[in-house]
C-alpha cells in the first residue's frame, strides 16, 4: 500500500491497549506475552514472600500480581489452542503446588478457585 507515495510497510502483529494482534488474530504472541510477565510476577512473589504460610495471603498475592496479567482483555483474546491453555493454567499451578497436581486440586477446592481456563471462559 502507498499513500502519497510513500510505501506503507505490512507488520506482522500491533499492540493495541495492551492485547497483540497478529494477522491472523490467533493471539499465541500475546499468550506468550502474557504469561512471560506473570512468570516474573511470579519469580518477584516467590523471592519476596517465602515466609507467607496462610493461603488467604497466598491468594490475595496470585490475584493481585500474577491473575490479573493472566485475564486483562481475555474476553478478547479467549485461548482456542491447548498448548495457550496449558500455558496459562500452568502458572496457577505452579503457584498453588509447584510438585504435586493433586495437592493443587486440593488447595483450589479449599480456597473456592476456579481454574483460569473457565474463569476466562466465564468472563
Amino acid at each position: 500500500y502507498a499513500i502519497a507515495g510513500t510505501t506503507i510497510s505490512r507488520c506482522e502483529s500491533v499492540k493495541d491497549l495492551g492485547v497483540t494482534f497478529d494477522t491472523k488474530l490467533a493471539y499465541s504472541q500475546h499468550i506468550d506475552e502474557i504469561t512471560c510477565k506473570a512468570s516474573r510476577a511470579y519469580g518477584s512473589v516467590i523471592r519476596n514472600c517465602k515466609s507467607f504460610k496462610s493461603p488467604e495471603a497466598l491468594l490475595a498475592l496470585y490475584t493481585t500480581y500474577i491473575r490479573s496479567h493472566l485475564e486483562y482483555a481475555s474476553v478478547i483474546w479467549n485461548p482456542f489452542y491447548n498448548q495457550d491453555k496449558s500455558a496459562l493454567e500452568g502458572l496457577q499451578t505452579k503457584f498453588y503446588c509447584p510438585t504435586d497436581i493433586s495437592i493443587y486440586r486440593a488447595n483450589l477446592k479449599l480456597l473456592i478457585i476456579i481454574t483460569t481456563n473457565t474463569r476466562i471462559l466465564n468472563a
